[in-house]
């Protein structure tokens, strides 16, 4: 059941995105897709392996499960974000945004914490808020850096 309701969650979050009137350069897009790829397996791989504070679980379908999530979902909602941050006018929405979307990622942690996909060993739940904090803000600014490349080299004019 549990692996039914990722593997629909994860098609939905992929079909909406396709369908989604596009407020980011698609040089852009793919950019903070293949960053938000590199970036969240090795923060799962640092949490996971070398440090050892989270473990996941080795049955199979929660193991896939978990894949599911650091592959498709995380980098899919990290994108919503920045389309929707892209099309909010003032600093309370933009900053409610942030609020919201830092809620929506640790709340598919803590789905995966209560569905027994990821075990803490030596971490606490304020740690992924830090962690999911930091993330965001590295992904913004390096979207900033790429934003004032693609303006110098003439691929985007706002």
């Amino acid at each position: 059941m549990k692996f039914t309701l990722i593997v629909i969650l994860a098609i939905l979050l992929i079909t909406t995105f396709l369908l989604l009137k596009k407020s980011l350069h698609t040089l852009e897009i793919i950019f903070l897709f293949l960053l938000l790829e590199f970036l969240s397996t090795s923060y799962f791989a640092f949490l996971t392996i070398n440090y050892e504070v989270w473990s996941v679980e080795q049955k199979k379908n929660l193991f896939i499960f978990f894949h599911l999530y650091k592959v498709i979902i995380l980098p899919l909602l990290y994108l919503y974000y920045f389309h929707f941050y892209s099309l909010m006018t003032t600093r309370l929405k933009k900053l409610l945004l942030t609020l919201i979307a830092i809620l929506a990622f640790l709340s598919t942690e803590y789905l995966l914490v209560e569905w027994d996909v990821i075990i803490y060993k030596d971490w606490n739940y304020w740690m992924s808020i830090l962690g999911q904090a930091i993330l965001l803000g590295l992904v913004f600014v390096l979207r900033l850096c790429f934003r004032s490349i693609m303006k110098k080299e003439g691929v985007v004019h706002s």
